[in-house]
Protein backbone atom coordinates (compact mmCIF):
# COMPACT_ATOMS: atom_id res chain seq x y z
CA UNK A 1 0.00 0.00 0.00
CA UNK A 2 2.95 2.24 0.94
CA UNK A 3 4.96 1.47 -1.76
CA UNK A 4 2.35 2.17 -4.31
CA UNK A 5 0.88 5.42 -2.55
CA UNK A 6 4.31 6.76 -2.42
CA UNK A 7 5.84 5.61 -5.93
CA UNK A 8 8.48 3.15 -4.05
CA UNK A 9 9.60 6.25 -1.04
CA UNK A 10 7.90 4.37 1.72
CA UNK A 11 8.04 0.76 0.88
CA UNK A 12 9.63 -1.50 3.72
CA UNK A 13 10.01 -5.19 4.31
CA UNK A 14 7.33 -6.75 6.50
CA UNK A 15 9.65 -9.84 7.27
CA UNK A 16 11.86 -7.37 8.20
CA UNK A 17 10.30 -5.32 10.84
CA UNK A 18 8.64 -8.16 12.74
CA UNK A 19 12.53 -9.42 12.98
CA UNK A 20 13.57 -6.04 14.34
CA UNK A 21 10.34 -5.94 16.52
CA UNK A 22 11.01 -9.26 17.65
CA UNK A 23 15.11 -8.85 18.94
CA UNK A 24 13.75 -5.31 20.50
CA UNK A 25 11.51 -7.35 22.53
CA UNK A 26 13.24 -9.98 23.73
CA UNK A 27 13.70 -10.37 27.55
CA UNK A 28 17.27 -9.88 28.77
CA UNK A 29 19.29 -12.25 29.94
CA UNK A 30 19.79 -10.47 32.95
CA UNK A 31 17.35 -10.60 36.23
CA UNK A 32 16.33 -6.92 37.41
CA UNK A 33 17.64 -8.36 41.33
CA UNK A 34 21.09 -8.30 39.35
CA UNK A 35 20.57 -5.09 37.83
CA UNK A 36 19.42 -3.70 41.23
CA UNK A 37 22.22 -5.02 42.92
CA UNK A 38 24.84 -3.66 40.65
CA UNK A 39 23.24 -0.15 40.55
CA UNK A 40 23.66 -0.37 44.36
CA UNK A 41 27.37 -1.17 44.31
CA UNK A 42 27.75 1.37 41.95
CA UNK A 43 26.17 3.92 44.43
CA UNK A 44 28.01 2.23 47.08
CA UNK A 45 31.58 2.35 45.06
CA UNK A 46 31.06 6.21 44.18
CA UNK A 47 30.22 7.42 47.88
CA UNK A 48 33.48 6.00 48.69
CA UNK A 49 35.32 7.31 45.88
CA UNK A 50 33.99 10.87 46.86
CA UNK A 51 34.79 9.76 50.82
CA UNK A 52 38.27 9.38 49.61
CA UNK A 53 38.52 12.03 47.57
CA UNK A 54 37.31 15.02 50.39
CA UNK A 55 39.32 13.25 53.01
CA UNK A 56 42.46 13.48 50.36
CA UNK A 57 41.77 16.77 49.95
CA UNK A 58 41.55 17.89 53.66
CA UNK A 59 44.98 16.11 54.48
CA UNK A 60 46.38 17.84 51.51
CA UNK A 61 45.44 21.17 52.97
CA UNK A 62 46.22 19.99 56.32
CA UNK A 63 49.67 19.36 55.55
CA UNK A 64 50.36 22.23 53.47
CA UNK A 65 48.89 24.64 55.95
CA UNK A 66 51.46 22.47 58.20
CA UNK A 67 54.28 23.65 55.75
CA UNK A 68 53.68 27.06 54.64
CA UNK A 69 53.85 27.63 59.22
CA UNK A 70 56.74 26.29 58.97
CA UNK A 71 58.71 28.17 56.46
CA UNK A 72 57.13 31.38 58.91
CA UNK A 73 58.44 30.23 61.69
CA UNK A 74 62.32 29.63 60.30
CA UNK A 75 62.13 32.50 58.16
CA UNK A 76 61.40 34.66 60.81
CA UNK A 77 63.87 33.13 63.71
CA UNK A 78 66.85 33.82 61.13
CA UNK A 79 69.56 36.69 62.71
Amino acid sequence: FFSKMSFGILGYRIDRTQSIMRVATTASPISGADVRDRKQAIYFMRKIKHSVRIISEAWLAYKGREVEEEKEQSSCVEP
